[in-house]
């Protein structure tokens, strides 16, 4: 069974979307993180390797199934 995590932006009740030059500026303050324009999109990398891909669509950022790591950067690029 899988599952995906969002980061969603809301004021109150009303939803705010995330957009593609804020996520980029976001990802720059995160080593771990690189911004992919040609998406949009945000690819987690550890040593080299692309351990998960975060999506940006509709405004939200969303990643399926992620482990623990990539939990731990979502967390912070939501901070």
């Amino acid at each position: 069974m899988g599952y995906h995590v969002t980061i969603l932006r809301t004021e109150g009740r009303k939803r705010r979307p995330i957009s593609g030059e804020e996520l980029a500026a976001a990802a720059g303050t995160i080593p771990e993180l690189r911004y992919d324009a040609a998406g949009p999109s945000v690819v987690d990398i550890r040593e080299g390797e692309t351990r998960a891909r975060l999506i940006l669509s509709d405004g939200e950022l969303w990643t399926k199934n992620p482990d623990e790591g990539t939990l731990a950067v979502m967390i912070r690029l939501a901070e």
